[in-house]
């Protein structure tokens, strides 16, 4: 067998190495004198930082950039929200807006064919009977 790197030694020391291939790592640790030194230095390595507490400073901290974290993320969420209900009432005034002027053409318009076609009607009347004989008219009420 070839010689394990540090990270399936490293594996064997935390038990996530399968049986099979513990079992094998295991045999050639206990025959090379170069593993096992290898397999000892990191053994009495994990040893040292399971003994070492870490500061209650550092739990607070990471608490706090937690909460930053979270606030920054909800701030952002009704910074968009805000900005998308903006967005909503201004294109629903938009639509809203040209509906109205849509409505407002429509009776101008109106009102003005009216008084065109009235208008027309009394030209029409003004002309000598027969005058206008080969002209077709299209009036659609």
């Amino acid at each position: 067998m070839k010689h394990p790197d540090g990270i399936e030694i490293s594996k064997l020391l935390d038990n996530e190495l399968n049986i099979e291939r513990g079992k094998k790592v295991n045999d050639h640790i206990a025959e090379c004198n170069e593993c096992r030194t290898l397999y000892e230095e990191y053994k009495n390595t994990k040893i040292k930082f399971r003994e070492i507490e870490p500061p209650q400073l550092l739990f607070v901290r990471i608490n706090e950039s937690i909460l930053n974290d979270k606030n920054q993320l909800l701030n952002l969420f009704w910074r968009f929200a805000l900005n998308l209900t903006i967005i909503v009432i201004f294109v629903f005034s938009f639509i809203l807006s040209l509906h109205q002027g849509k409505l407002h053409f429509n009776k101008e318009t109106a009102f003005s064919n009216e008084q065109i076609g009235d208008e027309f009607i009394l030209n029409i009347s003004s002309y000598p009977e027969g005058s206008l004989s080969g002209v077709v008219f299209n009036i659609d009420k």
